[in-house]
């Protein structure tokens, strides 16, 4: 990695988003406003009140263009309609354990290296589908504009859990959803059989961004 034009990526739904895709705006508000005012050199982003979002929140990289992220990051305040900006990568933090070696954005990581035992850390981000099933239906049975993800009953089931974030292609990403061995009482009188059987298997799906808000834990 020269800096050639490598780093400029036009979303696709067809390929997956390459390096990093999950970030966070730094902290706290007066630093992010100064990376935002500062960068890119001559042209800088400018800080708009919105990206405070940001801050403290990971986000899905939609794009990347001439040193620049545009973020969609979940809003709590309105489930669905995530804030979607532009930060400088200088605004941007990733997660220290899922930076490649060598890689060029962050130095501290790539000084590390590895995790101990000669093998790149891996990328570990947790998304949770929102919890309304009626707000989730629509999403996904509108949204990417171009190419829906459509709704199926096993996505029902599980909005309001937690999944590993397995890949991004920008305005979809893929999350995969582990087996559940365990239901209480409760749970088994208030679910379908079909829930039920269908919670015990591992599920993988693509999801609209808007649907999901990654939740890993600040290392």
């Amino acid at each position: 990695g020269d800096g050639g034009d490598d780093d400029d990526f036009e979303p696709s739904l067809l390929r997956a988003m390459p390096g990093e895709w999950a970030f966070a705006a730094i902290g706290p508000a007066e630093a992010l406003a100064e990376a935002c005012e500062s960068f890119p050199r001559g042209r800088p982003v400018k800080f708009v009140k919105k990206m405070r979002n940001a801050h403290g929140r990971w986000g899905v990289a939609l794009e990347t263009r001439a040193g620049c992220v545009r973020l969609c990051t979940h809003d709590p305040a309105r489930p669905g309609k995530p804030t979607k900006l532009w930060f400088p990568l200088e605004a941007l933090r990733a997660l220290a354990a899922a930076s490649k070696p060598n890689s060029r954005r962050d130095p501290e990581s790539s000084a590390r290296g590895d995790n101990g035992n000669g093998k790149p850390p891996v990328v570990a981000h947790v998304a949770r589908l929102l919890s309304d099933v009626s707000l989730v239906k629509r999403l996904c049975d509108t949204l990417p504009t171009a190419s829906p993800v459509r709704f199926v009953r096993a996505i029902g089931y599980r909005c309001g859990s937690t999944g590993a974030l397995v890949e991004s292609r920008g305005e979809i990403v893929k999350v995969r959803f582990e087996a559940r061995a365990f239901f209480s009482e409760d749970e088994k009188e208030a679910l379908s059989e079909e829930a039920v059987a269908t919670l015990r298997k591992p599920f993988t799906t693509w999801l609209p961004v808007e649907c999901v808000a990654i939740v890993t834990p600040w290392e």
